[in-house]
């Protein structure tokens, strides 16, 4: 635990100099439209809001953050609404969907997050959980990414 907490101590002033006010959401299409990740279900949520205290959308932050679900099913017409200024995103594991239902979309294509070129792809298995090897390849990605 001090040796996660401190790696977190280093991290967290550059992730936030890099994010700033800036949102980030955890978004994953699957056959039936896409989930929205929070805090607490895996995917590097504990890390995005927990540990580093990023902002998330409002939508995101009221259906799965503030409810204590840790997910929300999204539309594609609503996902606007759930997609942050970076965007951490893969297929989901559990089904055979085609992502590019979702990401071939002119919904998608028109996110400040694609446009910008702030979209991460996750890794599907590596991020499912927050075991706390899981937490340390998480941890790695998104300090990455973010900065």
């Amino acid at each position: 635990m001090a040796e996660w907490d401190k790696k977190i101590a280093e991290a967290k002033p550059k992730v936030q100099a890099a994010v700033g006010d800036k949102t980030v959401s955890i978004l994953q299409p699957y056959a039936k439209g896409i989930y929205a990740f929070g805090h607490n279900f895996g995917r590097g949520g504990d890390i995005l809001y927990g540990e580093f205290q990023l902002k998330a959308p409002n939508a995101v932050q009221k259906e799965t953050i503030d409810s204590g679900t840790g997910w929300a099913e999204v539309s594609l017409e609503t996902l606007p609404d759930f997609a942050g200024d970076y965007i951490f995103t893969s297929a989901w594991s559990g089904d055979d969907a085609n992502p590019e239902s979702v990401y071939g979309t002119n919904v998608w294509k028109g996110l400040s997050a694609v446009k910008n070129n702030k979209v991460f792809q996750i890794d599907q298995k590596g991020s499912y959980f927050n075991d706390p090897i899981s937490l340390e390849a998480q941890l790695t990605f998104i300090v990455e990414k973010l900065t």
